[in-house]
């Protein structure tokens, strides 16, 4: 995995693959779109899991997703921690939409995920995409992060 934390990370997932909550197994781009600042998973089956930086965690500004299916999709958006338990933060029925958090955006701490799930299997290619910044800087009071802020 690249040193670049990546700002628009994005699952895509062919006919007949569904968003589970899951690492994705597309093909991933690494550091070929704007130096790793974009990172795409594509041609895969299964996606939806997005993991926080090691040390610094990371802050979600919003999730976002184009989900087409022969009946209408529950999109869910978890947190999941370091020891696998799952927290609903937002569920909403819809084949696309996007979910913003604030100027603050979502704190994922080190070591949690953010995860969307998805109910039903894709007609079309569908995608996710999750836009994240840094969590943590080394520099705030009380905090060891491994990392400064861009």
């Amino acid at each position: 995995m690249t040193s670049v934390f990546a700002i628009q990370t994005v699952h895509e997932v062919g006919i007949g693959g569904q968003i589970t909550g899951v690492a994705s197994d597309g093909t991933s781009t690494e550091e070929t779109l704007e130096r790793g600042r974009i990172q795409v998973w594509g041609n895969g089956t299964v996606g939806g899991l997005f993991p926080a930086h090691a040390q610094i965690g990371m802050r979600v500004q919003y999730v976002a997703w184009s989900l087409t299916a022969a009946v209408t999709p529950t999109v869910a958006i978890n947190l999941v921690d370091d020891a696998g338990v799952v927290y609903l933060v937002d569920s909403t029925a819809a084949a696309s939409g996007v979910k913003r958090y604030g100027s603050e955006g979502l704190f994922i701490p080190p070591g949690w995920s953010l995860q969307v799930t998805s109910t039903q299997v894709c007609s079309a290619l569908g995608r996710v995409c999750v836009n994240a910044f840094r969590g943590w800087d080394r520099t705030w009071t009380g905090v060891i992060g491994g990392e400064s802020r861009v």
